[in-house]
């Protein structure tokens, strides 16, 4: 395990500069991430820090609010959790086209509706990749009965949870392989309206777990993501390959572990407990490993 002084002076080489680290004395997590991945590095992050890039299911539909609930879903900053552009043509339903409705779907003065009798899809094609995470949101309204969710088809479909609730919706869905259309699904006894239906590529190298029965907790003193040894684990799925990365990972009560040139697979399921993971596909200056290795001692409580 690596330790450094307690103190470190700001400035020197490496891509940090001087005072753009620090928040209140101690090396910034955050500013961190961006400064490593200035530079289009490939890689993916899994940070404890911010409970809005937590949820308790794969598609971010549960927010996760403390310790002991499970983690189905981590989302990597290493991108700046910035979104892709529109992929939906007339998601606002202003006109009766791009769709292809399916038995008791009628589209009107901005709504998409359906109603009961059949379960059915509302869709049109897309262009999505393999493995990369979509934000989907769509509002509501005027739902008597039934559920909806948002959906990938083509191939084998994925889809939100289903859902009755009237409301704003905001759902993360993973595309594989064979799907060519997006959209929204229902049951049989749906009855209601939606609007302003949105989807745009999250970008970033997201760690999720479908099954309930695989996701691990989320613990304190010192906050980590708990895996049971047996079957837990969170998958990230990335474009290819990556080699000559380093990884660095906070362990719990011990400290900053970091191990460099190593190659890392698509997927990639990580099973070991920690308080924080990075992986960057390159080497670090010297000046950074100070910098990481300060902060991710903090977070493992040592």
């Amino acid at each position: 395990m690596i330790k450094t002084p307690s103190s470190i002076v700001l400035g020197g080489a490496g891509i940090f500069k001087k005072g753009m680290t620090q928040l209140g004395g101690v090396a910034n997590l955050n500013l961190i991430i961006k400064q490593l991945f200035a530079n289009s590095e490939q890689g993916f992050t899994q940070t404890l820090d911010d409970y809005s890039i937590l949820f308790q299911d794969a598609a971010g539909t549960t927010a996760l609010t403390g310790a002991g609930q499970t983690l189905g879903l981590v989302l990597d900053k290493s991108k700046g959790l910035v979104l892709g552009s529109e992929l939906v043509t007339n998601g606002g339903f202003t006109t009766d086209t791009s769709w292809s409705k399916g038995t008791g779907w009628s589209i009107a003065n901005g709504f998409a509706t359906h109603t009961s009798g059949t379960p059915s899809t509302l869709t049109q094609p897309v262009s999505v990749t393999t493995g990369r995470a979509y934000q989907i949101e769509f509002d509501v309204s005027n739902t008597s009965s039934g559920n909806i969710a948002a959906c990938f088809t083509g191939g084998t479909t994925v889809a939100g949870t289903l859902s009755g609730a009237n409301g704003h919706r905001k759902v993360i869905l993973f595309a594989v392989t064979g799907n060519v259309n997006f959209g929204v699904t229902c049951d049989t006894l749906f009855n209601g309206s939606i609007t302003n239906l949105t989807c745009k590529l999250l970008n970033g190298n997201h760690a999720s777990q479908p099954t309930s029965s695989y996701r691990p907790l989320l613990q304190n003193t010192p906050r980590r993501i708990q895996y049971d040894g047996i079957d837990d684990k969170l998958t990230t799925t990335l474009p290819a390959q990556l080699t000559g990365c380093t990884v660095i990972r906070a362990i719990p009560n011990v400290g900053c572990q970091i191990l460099t040139n190593q190659t890392i697979p698509t997927p990639y399921n990580d099973s070991t407990s920690h308080c924080g993971l990075i992986v960057i596909n390159r080497a670090l200056t010297a000046y950074e490993t100070s910098l990481v290795t300060q902060i991710f001692n903090k977070l493992a409580g040592v």
